[in-house]
């Protein structure tokens, strides 16, 4: 379950974008922020992140007493007795006894592994829980860029509108249309305020959600106007998954305690010393003496079991390694895919906002001359902004998925 000879065996799959453009009034938006400027003060203001932070270096304490352990384990002993006997009558003994346990084989290795491997797995929590919040960062970041798109070209729609009206007025007065085409045109403007504020509110809340998570009383958002020329790898996304290699180290984890259960009866040295206060009449009088002790820990009967156990967990986590690996692979094929398809279908809706543009420039002309009438004008003028939201809709999406695989794949919001 190596992860680098799993990339190796993985084909090379490669997508290349090339020139393909954001549409053209995003450049209106004087913005600052970019996404990984969000991003990265989330992570900063991150609750889940800051509470890791501290169990990691808690587990790094812990690793260190374990290193002092080893060779410093040292107690001492202090007795006193009163003994009455018929023989000697009452006297005392008092023993002190100083001694310390070393660790001549290492068996602490095992401890300091397996902490080792603790303060891995929580630096792999970290990037787990920066993965899942890179994700909320820029679903809630491209929502407000689309939000305040939908507004901008909404508004110029308003634009268009006013001067229907104006238009419409003037035949009024002149007697070219009757007086319920303005009650029509101002119908169509208020249906078009609604959507402008349904977008504020969506445009609002994507900003607090932001706002909540970066710690921060404003924003000031930048955005990428195009995608260049930059490749998508897909053994670099396997790669700087931190899914699978938590799964590689909880592995590790249990061939060590694997091995500490084969080599747990290795002995232990005991070196002390002792000074015995003997005042015993009938006794050779003060003992002075020094020790030394093997001490050995024999094996209890489940040690087969719990070994056996610990084997049957690793076959489990090579299992769940393979099913993650394969979700994480589907996510990033069938995200590549929306990618794809998305720029061909921006490449269409293009298409169809110039020619429903032009339609609508010439059916004007029409209106005006009373050739058009309204309900013709005003559907296709639908029709205009039915292309011109989808342009924007999927234009955005290509943008949130491309951008989120592209930090996935380069793995810079693990740094």
């Amino acid at each position: 379950m190596n992860i680098s000879k799993r990339i190796m065996a993985t084909s090379i799959i490669k997508w290349c974008s090339i020139s393909l453009l954001f549409i053209v009034f995003i450049s209106k938006y004087a913005w600052a922020d970019s996404l990984m400027d969000i991003f990265k003060a989330s992570a900063n203001n991150s609750p889940a992140i800051k509470a890791l932070n501290y169990q990691e270096q808690s587990l790094l304490n812990e690793q260190l007493a374990l290193d002092k352990k080893r060779f410093s384990n040292y107690s001492a002993g202090l007795s006193h007795s009163n003994i009455s006997s018929r023989l000697a009558g009452q006297y005392t003994i008092s023993d002190i006894d100083f001694f310390g346990t070393f660790d001549i084989f290492d068996k602490t290795r095992f401890e300091r592994e397996k902490k080792y491997y603790d303060i891995y797995m929580t630096k792999l929590k970290i990037n787990i829980e920066r993965k899942k919040l890179f994700s909320a960062v820029s679903d809630n970041y491209f929502n407000l860029v689309r939000n305040k798109m939908l507004i901008s070209m909404r508004e110029e729609n308003l634009k268009w509108l006013d001067k229907g009206i104006t238009l419409v007025k003037q035949g009024i007065k002149k007697g070219i249309f009757p007086g319920v085409e303005l009650n029509r045109w101002e119908i169509e403007k208020l249906n078009e305020s609604s959507l402008i504020e349904s977008y504020r509110s969506e445009e609002k809340k994507a900003e607090q959600s932001l706002m909540l998570l970066t710690g921060r009383q404003s924003l000031n958002i930048s955005y990428p106007d195009k995608i260049g020329v930059i490749c998508l790898s897909e053994p670099d996304y396997i790669k700087h998954s931190p899914e699978l290699y938590a799964f590689d180290a909880s592995r590790k984890k249990f061939e060590v305690d694997i091995e500490s259960e084969q080599k747990g009866w290795y002995p232990d040295l005991q070196v002390g010393n002792s000074y015995e206060l003997n005042r015993d009449p009938t006794a050779n009088g003060n003992l002075y003496t020094i020790y030394a002790n093997l001490n050995f820990h024999f094996p209890d009967g489940g040690k087969r079991y719990r070994i056996q156990s610990l084997k049957d967990s690793i076959a489990g986590l090579e299992l769940e390694y393979k099913n993650t690996e394969i979700a994480l692979l589907d996510t990033y094929r069938n995200t590549l895919i929306e990618i794809q398809s998305g720029r061909e279908l921006i490449k269409s809706l293009n298409q169809a906002v110039e020619v429903s543009d032009d339609t609508l420039k010439k059916q004007m002309k029409g209106y005006e001359k009373q050739v058009i009438d309204f309900m013709a004008l005003i559907n296709t003028f639908r029709e205009y902004l039915a292309a011109r939201e989808g342009l924007i809709n999927n234009t955005t999406k290509l943008n949130r998925n491309y951008w989120y695989l592209y930090h996935l794949t380069e793995g810079d919001i693990y740094q």
